[in-house]
């Protein structure tokens, strides 16, 4: 179906004159097809435009998997208690990066994995829940109650191809709250482009 902008005057000259006009109610991911069409108000000769075009973008999908964490301070270190990725999408990357006093290793990277569906009855009445899409990942094993010492810095980022992934940095310290950001497609960079 196709539809006009609002005429505009545009000044006088020889040669290209630029020209915008705000679109609204467009479709993500569909192509648009346009031309720019032009009337002398003096004489009233037209001239068209050849036709263009440009796709809309599809909005990016967000991981919005949370954390759930305990660290026991001490009098010079903390260990890690619990650590875990609740309702990660399936096939996500989970990296977890620890620099400093005590850590265990410098990065691992997992896939979430969906648990097993279970399944109950024989032959023909055999039936089986639907496989899961979202998984919990448990990260306290990594770190296999190793003292890490104050400022040393645990970070997870949660990734999936084509979606704003997730980032998590604990800074050990007596009292520990995380700084949470946002990592756009491809980027470990957190909060640009996201």
């Amino acid at each position: 179906m196709a539809s006009s902008t609002a005429s505009q005057l545009v000044t006088t000259g020889v040669g290209a004159v630029a020209v915008s006009a705000n679109l609204s109610g467009l479709s993500p991911g569909t192509t648009y097809y346009y031309r720019v069409q032009a009337q002398d108000t003096a004489t009233g000769a037209g001239v068209a435009g050849s036709i263009k075009s440009f796709k809309t973008t599809v909005p990016l999908k967000q991981i919005n998997s949370t954390m759930r964490w305990n660290f026991l301070a001490y009098t010079k270190y903390v260990k890690v208690a619990a650590l875990s990725v609740v309702n990660a999408p399936v096939g996500a990357s989970v990296t977890v990066v620890c620099s400093g006093k005590g850590c265990p290793f410098g990065s691992h990277s997992q896939t979430a994995r969906a648990p097993k569906p279970s399944c109950s009855g024989k032959g023909k009445k055999r039936k089986c829940e639907k496989p899961k899409t979202l998984a919990n990942v448990n990260l306290v094993d990594l770190f296999k109650h190793r003292k890490l010492g104050y400022g040393a810095k645990v970070t997870v980022r949660l990734t999936e191809r084509g979606y704003v992934g997730k980032e998590y940095v604990f800074n050990m310290s007596r009292s520990i709250s995380p700084t949470i950001g946002c990592l756009a497609p491809g980027s470990t960079t957190p909060g640009q482009n996201c």
